[in-house]
């Protein structure tokens, strides 16, 4: 029995103005296909935040938490998927020790 798909907002970069609708085990194959790999090496390596901020908008973006309208924004047309989202970050967790609590497998 295959559950639901549940769709969520996908986006280009986070400045596309095309919202598009992709499954969320869409979005779990690229992540585990490590398809940005690469581009995720060079953005930890880069020391300048304004360099890393304007690399990092490149990448693509997607909201489990909503199914954005026809813009991308928030919107009378956005719907919840029901998902809730937690953004933690090295960044705003200095203390937060990634690899003892996500060990590579």
């Amino acid at each position: 029995m295959n559950p639901t798909p549940i769709n969520i907002s996908f986006l280009e970069t986070v400045y596309s103005k095309n919202v598009e609708k992709q499954t969320l085990d869409e979005i779990i194959a690229v992540i585990r296909l490590r398809a940005l790999a690469d581009k995720i090496k060079k953005l930890r390596a880069i020391k300048d935040e304004n360099k890393c901020k304007q690399y990092k908008s490149e990448f693509p973006a997607f909201f489990p938490t909503v199914l954005l309208g026809t813009k991308n924004t928030l919107g009378e047309d956005s719907q919840p998927t029901g998902i809730i989202q937690f953004d933690v970050d090295k960044k705003d967790n200095p203390e937060l020790d990634f690899v003892t609590c996500f060990p590579n497998k």
